[in-house]
């Protein structure tokens, strides 16, 4: 009955190890997986942020420039 019962409490333990294993694996891929989406769309918020940036100084000094017909030599 000893032998049965060693035998019975190495199985579960084995099974209790793997689980935790297979548990521990799952929950690193879906980090990592997480992590990977978070730093694309950091990179895309930057390329935007930068792309916004140049559009609004290209802007800006299009409008300090005035329009042409605002130039006094014009009139």
């Amino acid at each position: 009955m000893t032998a049965l019962a060693a035998v019975v409490g190495t199985c579960s333990g084995m099974v209790g190890a793997l689980g935790a294993a297979r548990l521990n694996g799952t929950m690193q891929r879906r980090s990592q997986h997480e992590h990977w989406r978070r730093d694309g769309r950091r990179q895309a918020y930057a390329a935007f942020v930068e792309a916004a940036v140049d559009y609004g100084e290209a802007i800006g000094t299009v409008q300090c420039e005035g329009a042409p017909g605002d130039h006094p030599a014009w009139k």
